[in-house]
């Protein structure tokens, strides 16, 4: 079903699964579009352990088998690829496992997969895997253009027509000069073209991150068009605060985080400034970085 951005997407899948009446599992660290998403619909999420390579399985079973016992259902929502903001990658066999365990315990699955065609790794979708039980996010504009607002949903065939009376009430359809254009490109392998360049760009400008941070901040991650940099929220919120102060615009760690989580970090987009402009960037807040872990080293 075609959309207006994933993010559109994304509020049907919620909506979907909210009427259904489970439990939304979410990673502590995750995407802010769907901590948003549950705070407007006055859904409170759990949050699943994860480590540098995504969601735990054995985590994820846990919560499980607790809503099992109080005769419940889980919706996990997983960014499998290019984990935003962590920017990890889930390997296939943890991909297995959760995909074992939802249908273990009937649960769902949605998939935000946008940054998926960025990675090089050629993982399968949980879609793939389990198309019965995952709703499938995906988007042109991380992979085509920012400006092509395109995105599309697709469902488990149970909920088929409550997801087409859901896009018919809100938006009846996606804009149409979106689809023509999309069209077009497809056709004319304009696509193709475009998707290339921006992987070019993507691995540029990441090597250009890895060249600056490399030498004092081994524990930058970077994947597609962003980097994450793990701290202590309380370290992380001054860091941001500095880095705004000084011009650097990000977003507040405290966006990535579910509420009681103390673990985060900060993320840098690489994607918006020219590359001069993004080296400064990048070497101002590798400074600001340093300086703030050798004050914390010195406490």
């Amino acid at each position: 079903m075609l959309c207006n951005g994933a993010q559109q997407a994304l509020a049907v899948a919620v909506d979907l699964v909210d009427a259904a009446g489970v439990q939304m599992l979410v990673e502590p660290i995750t995407y802010p579009g769907i901590l948003d998403l549950c705070r407007r619909r006055n859904i409170t999420p759990r949050a699943v352990a994860s480590d540098e390579d995504g969601l735990l399985p054995e985590a994820l079973e846990r919560h499980l088998h607790a809503l099992k016992a109080e005769g419940r259902r889980g919706a996990v929502y997983v960014m499998p690829t290019i984990h935003n903001p962590t920017t990890s990658t889930l390997p296939l066999t943890r991909r297995d496992a959760i995909v074992r365990l939802c249908r273990a315990y009937d649960a769902w699955i949605l998939e935000d997969d946008v940054y998926a065609p960025l990675a090089d790794e050629g993982l399968p979708a949980l879609a793939q895997l389990a198309p019965e039980r995952v709703f499938y996010v995906g988007s042109l504009s991380k992979i085509v253009s920012p400006g092509l607002r395109m995105g599309w949903l697709v469902v488990p065939p149970a909920f088929a027509a409550a997801a087409e009376a859901i896009l018919a009430s809100s938006t009846t359809t996606a804009a149409p000069l979106s689809c023509f254009l999309l069209v077009t490109w497809l056709e004319d392998r304009a696509v193709d073209t475009l998707m290339g360049a921006l992987k070019q760009e993507a691995a540029a400008r990441r090597a250009l991150a890895e060249t600056i941070f490399a030498d004092t901040l081994p524990e930058v991650r970077i994947a597609g068009f962003h980097l994450w940099l793990p701290r202590p929220l309380p370290e992380a919120d001054r860091l941001a605060a500095d880095a705004q102060a000084r011009g650097l615009l990000l977003l507040p760690p405290r966006s990535f985080a579910l509420d009681g989580t103390e673990a985060a970090g900060v993320r840098l987009c690489l994607g918006p400034p020219p590359h001069a402009e993004l080296e400064r960037a990048l070497r101002l807040f590798k400074r600001l970085a340093t300086d703030a872990s050798s004050q914390r080293a010195n406490i």
